[in-house]
């Protein structure tokens, strides 16, 4: 067995060797930490039938409603664990975002599954910013962001996903909490041309709270968190963009010091 703790939460996660537990290591949160497997917030339970076929349960009920391979059932067990620990995280507020960091400012890219934000991350990240995160921006209690740098998700053709460490782009992952300087609320549209309008405070916590995790789980705490985050010194920028060659210059040129 093998129990764990990131950001709070913690979970305990049943196999039937150590070799799959080896396999299962990869896919955990960033900055997990074992701990006591007592008391944990959700467990997980794999096995396997006769057929040498998939099965796995959470908290003694079915996950999957088929038998499955292997590899499968690490996307879904990584997707189980992530989803609760953004919802539950006890001390952070979780916002579907990437996030880099450009000479010590903090950009965070608000935005949903296919929205591009992986792509223009790891753009930026060739560039030459620090890698936080292409998933999460962690917010917590003083408005700070925290980094979730696990692997990135590249979106193939086919709609699969090849997990690229930041190490492989000639990038570093960043480690220090960072306060937020600029948000981009940005999607990629065909042909388009980068020419955004600049939100008010208002607008960019509204901006984050939709895409906030827990928004409708812990309301109060959400707002708290968001609205620290969102100082007088963050600009925040709203528009539609073409390919990332022509948003990474602005970007860069924007923060320039």
């Amino acid at each position: 067995m093998l129990a764990f703790e990131s950001y709070g939460v913690s979970h305990a996660i049943e196999c039937v060797s150590e070799r799959q537990l080896e396999l299962i290591k990869p896919i955990l949160p960033p900055g997990w930490k074992a701990c006591p497997p007592d008391a944990v917030d959700q467990s997980f339970r794999i096995e396997s039938d006769a057929m040498l076929r998939w099965h796995l349960f959470r908290n003694d009920k079915r996950v999957t409603s088929a038998s499955i391979d292997f590899d499968h059932l690490l996307l879904i067990l990584e997707q189980q664990i992530r989803v609760y620990m953004a919802v539950h995280a006890p001390d952070f507020i979780f916002v579907h975002a990437g996030v880099v960091a450009i000479d010590g400012q903090l950009v965070v890219l608000p935005g949903l599954s296919f929205a591009g934000k992986t792509t223009l991350v790891a753009a930026l990240v060739q560039a030459g910013a620090v890698y936080y995160s292409d998933e999460y921006a962690p917010i917590d209690e003083t408005g700070i962001v925290h980094p979730y740098a696990r692997p990135l998700s590249v979106r193939n053709a086919d709609l699969t996903h090849n997990h690229t460490h930041v190490d492989a782009l000639g990038g570093t992952a960043g480690v220090e909490p960072l306060p937020i300087s600029r948000v981009v609320v940005t999607s990629y549209e065909r042909g388009a041309q980068w020419n955004p309008h600049q939100l008010s405070a208002g607008q960019t916590v509204l901006a984050l709270l939709s895409h906030t995790v827990p928004a409708q789980e812990r309301p109060e705490q959400v707002m708290r968190h968001i609205s620290r985050a969102v100082t007088p010194d963050v600009v925040a920028y709203e528009g539609a963009r073409g390919e990332v060659e022509d948003l990474i210059p602005v970007l860069f040129e924007s923060l320039a010091v």
